[in-house]
């Protein structure tokens, strides 16, 4: 298999206007301890995390401050003009740095189709009619064009992980 390259974006929908961050969120029908659980046990991280139409085979999570993670993702990106489709996966890790159940999570992010790109992943979840806000905050992007990539795909997860906690 091949190193994971996610699809670009020239822009992501909630992407913040710094070109070097990534902001989405969105109003989940669920309440924020069922989100935190969501996003803090392996188990049903796997269910939602991930671009759309990627899946996540292999997750370990610590989720502690200064306990660690690895998520290998699997899918099938667009292929270039002339190229055909292939199945490609990838990897993210890092160490967990604020943990605040539940209504944060913050977490280092390293991920292996972005060389160089070291961020730092902020999770908010605040109470509100109807459900919760999920906010997600990512910084420290090296380039433009891995932001935007990155934006695509917490959108895609967002939806995910709303479709698994609503359901």
């Amino acid at each position: 298999m091949s190193q994971a390259v996610f699809p670009s974006a020239a822009a992501a929908t909630g992407a913040a206007s710094d070109p070097l961050k990534v902001h989405v969120s969105r109003v989940v029908r669920a309440s924020r301890e069922r989100i935190f659980d969501a996003w803090t046990q392996p188990e049903q991280m796997k269910q939602w995390m991930g671009p759309v139409g990627w899946q996540v085979p292999e997750l370990e999570a610590d989720v502690r401050v200064g306990g660690s993670y690895r998520i290998v993702y699997r899918g099938t990106p667009p292929p270039a003009p002339g190229e055909m489709p292939k199945e490609v996966s990838g990897a993210s890790r890092g160490k967990y740095l604020e943990v605040v159940p539940p209504e944060l999570i913050r977490y280092s992010w390293r991920a292996d189709w972005a060389p160089g790109d070291d961020t730092v992943v902020t999770i908010r979840l605040t109470s509100v009619e109807g459900g919760t806000l999920v906010e997600l905050l990512q910084e420290t992007f090296l380039k433009p064009e891995t932001a935007a990539q990155h934006a695509m795909g917490w959108n895609g997860s967002l939806g995910k992980l709303a479709a698994f906690v609503e359901g």
